[in-house]
Parts: structure tokens; sequence; C-alpha cells
């Protein structure tokens, strides 16, 4: 069985079984800021890791975790619509995080939950698994990124190809008014 030096990952999120399963089964917490949220790419603090909670409820930057000198803390975003519980209390300020504790993202309809655990308390096997899930999840991002790069090449070479035909009919009408 591998293990995963400490270094690498500093903490876990496992989704709860009550949390629907198209929300990642487990989140390496890996950079110093972790973002939850439906558009996380829209925080622009420190350098963070994204985590993207595909759901239209979820607030588009819902929370940060933070690991420092003092342990893991959760904050609320202060522009999040939504309230971020730990435990099944509000949080107002940052809140220290224990192994074990339920963060809630969304409780409604639908629920989306994750226990925290600190690498050293997460067990190989969970600890394994969100870090391969990482890896799958930046191999997709690289492939989003690619075809998109692919698509964007393809405009602009229709583009040119319409610019030069249309430097070719401008070119024609030059020489008919000579």
């Amino acid at each position: 069985m591998m293990t995963a030096p400490p270094e690498i990952a500093w903490g876990v999120l496992v989704r709860t079984p009550d949390t629907d399963a198209r929300h990642p089964q487990f989140v390496a917490l890996c950079a110093e800021s972790v973002v939850l949220g439906r558009r996380p790419e829209r925080y622009h603090g420190a350098r963070a890791d994204r985590v993207r909670l595909a759901h239209s409820r979820v607030s588009g930057v819902q929370c940060l975790l933070r690991v420092n000198e003092n342990g893991v803390c959760l904050e609320q975003h202060a522009r999040a619509s939504n309230e971020t519980k730990v435990n099944g209390h509000t949080i107002a300020d940052a809140r220290r995080l224990e192994s074990g504790d339920t963060i809630t993202l969304l409780q409604s309809r639908d629920v989306i939950k994750y226990d925290y655990f600190p690498a050293g308390d997460a067990g190989d096997d969970r600890l394994v698994a969100a870090l391969e899930a990482r890896g799958e999840g930046a191999a997709r991002e690289l492939a989003a990124v690619r075809e998109e790069a692919a698509r964007l090449r393809a405009a602009a070479a229709d583009d040119a190809r319409r610019l030069g035909a249309a430097e070719d009919a401008l070119e024609a009408l030059r020489r008919r008014e000579l």
C-alpha cells in the first residue's frame, strides 16, 4: 500500500453518504489555502487550490480552508450567499477544524457535506484516493484547456481565411476602379 509523505497533503475532505455522488468523493488539501465553491476561480486571494462544486445553489466562492501554525481554519467567504456550517453550526468567523468535523455547504433538498480529516487521521486509503482524484482532476482540466486551445486555433485559422478572402475581394475592387 502506498503512503503519501505528509508534506504532499495536510488533510482530506471525505464526502458524506448523504451527499450527491456527483460531487468529489475525496478532496486532497495540499495548498496553504483551499477554496470551495461553484466558481472557485473567482477567488483572487493568495495562491490556493480551487475545488469546484457543481451545484447552482452553492455560492461562487463559498468558503476557504487555511492551514497555518495554529492548525486548520474554515472561513465563510465574505460575499458568499449561502451559509457554511461546521457540525451543524453556522460559522461567522474563522473556525478551527478538528478531525472528524463535518462541513455543510448546502442543506436543503440537496445536501453537500464533507468530513474533514488531517492527513495523519485520514488513513492511507483515503489519502491516496484523494491524491489520485486530484491528479485526475488536473488531467481533466489540462485536457479541457487543450481542447479550448485547439478550438481557438481553428477559429483563428477560419478568421485568417475569411480575412484573406476579404483582402482579395478588396484588391479586386481597387483594380476595377483603376
